[in-house]
């Protein structure tokens, strides 16, 4: 995939096309995953073709005519979200995976965790169920010991409408497409 650095090329994959929902209406459209940090980066081409249009001040999107609110899951008008921290100490040795039970600060309903920017260790984003504590694996593809301090924070949690599970065999994904990084799985030790 060319980036908008024109000297800066970066792998990854399109999905088959992935049936979707934004307010009522309903769209198939084929998806880019790279590994990138910003969620929104490859979604400007779907809202044009939608001819959406952001109203910042209202906080919504608006999607041919239908107005479609910008916040996430509210209870007594409090946005659902809770910290995500380590929870005992934990070092991570250098081109290694390690997988730690973390702790989340208040109970919540299905999630998934959002991770911080800025860790010198990779998250990935995790899908839990209501009252599992989160499991986070920290991937550290330095050649040096990253220390995770306890009750460092590391993500978000945030709670969702509906978790769909779809089979890998489905087509929406092919199974042997993976999106590849500069880091080496050789060296990796699970």
């Amino acid at each position: 995939m060319q980036l908008a650095d024109t000297s800066a090329v970066i792998s990854g994959l399109v999905t088959n096309p992935v049936a979707m929902q934004l307010g009522k209406q309903t769209f198939t459209e084929r998806v880019y995953v790279a590994p990138i940090s910003d969620d929104m980066l490859l979604g400007h081409d779907l809202l044009h073709h939608l001819g959406a249009k952001i109203d910042l001040k209202a906080d919504s999107l608006i999607v041919k005519g239908e107005k479609i609110s910008l916040n996430t899951n509210f209870k007594e008008k409090q946005p659902v979200a809770a910290r995500v921290t380590v929870s005992k100490r934990t070092v991570v040795p250098p081109n290694s995976v390690v997988r730690v039970e973390c702790c989340i600060n208040t109970p919540m309903n299905d999630n998934y965790v959002e991770p911080c920017q800025g860790l010198d260790v990779v998250v990935p984003r995790v899908v839990r169920a209501a009252g599992e504590k989160p499991l986070i694996c920290f991937v550290n593809s330095s050649d040096n010991f990253q220390t995770l301090k306890r009750g460092k924070l590391i993500g978000i949690a945030h709670e969702t409408f509906e978790i769909v599970d779809i089979p890998l065999n489905s087509g929406a994904i092919p199974q042997n497409s993976l999106a590849t990084s500069n880091v080496e799985s050789s060296n990796l030790t699970l």
